[in-house]
């Protein structure tokens, strides 16, 4: 008898053993099923890009923050995006024509998937990057451009690569017949009224600001 009690407690004793770690796995799995899962998604400019306040508005996305999270990253520009992309830190990434081919080929992103067309550039009636100059100032032409600054998002991206073909039409190379640098989006405005540089990079909204679309105008379009 005494054997059998012996033997019915080390039963009882390796049952409960096993349920507590079942129990354990059950509380750690269920800690990690509840956790949301996060969502990095990468935007350049607001408010042509919706990213950063797009979910703002409760009752949108129910699902925010419960069964995922969504992390809007700032980029300069898209050539950041695919570096970013390319170590993991980003899940979604906002690529232009250049940026994705940049991508595909020399990041070696070969499972990349287009989910959302944000932008048709080019397209006739609709608005895309415009490289505007001053109405005083002296580029009258793209020819005039030779020796000047003239101001890119990001080095590599769709507008920037525009401009690097359009001055190449015209027999320019950069860093050679001309000086690139970069600027954010929101500051284009400010270089060229304060005659920092020659031409920028100008979109929706800020093309559209009353003191600098007086003060400028089109010198060519990325379309």
């Amino acid at each position: 008898m005494k054997d059998d009690k012996c033997g019915v407690a080390r039963v009882a004793t390796r049952i409960m053993t096993i349920c507590a770690l079942f129990a354990g796995l059950l509380v750690g799995g269920s800690a990690a099923f509840a956790e949301p899962l996060k969502i990095r998604i990468g935007w350049i400019v607001a408010p042509a890009e919706l990213t950063p306040y797009m979910f703002s508005k409760e009752g949108i996305a129910v699902h925010n923050g419960i069964s995922y999270t969504l992390e809007p990253i700032h980029f300069q520009g898209s050539p950041m995006e695919v570096t970013a992309a390319q170590t993991g830190d980003l899940d979604i990434a906002v690529f232009g024509s250049t940026s994705f081919a940049i991508a595909v080929l020399n990041a070696g992103l070969t499972d990349r998937r287009i989910i959302a067309d944000e932008v048709q550039d080019g397209v006739p009636g609709w608005s895309g990057p415009e490289f505007r100059v001053l109405n005083d100032g002296p580029i009258k032409t793209i020819d005039d451009l030779r020796g000047k600054v003239l101001a890119t998002n990001g080095f590599g991206g769709e507008a920037d690569m525009a401009v690097k073909l359009m001055l190449q039409k015209h027999k320019m190379a950069v860093n050679h017949d001309y000086t690139e640098i970069e600027a954010e989006m929101a500051n284009m405005n400010a270089l060229l009224l304060g005659h920092k540089a020659d031409l920028v990079t100008a979109i929706h909204p800020f093309q559209d600001i009353p003191d600098f679309a007086e003060k400028t105008h089109n010198l060519f379009t990325s379309g």
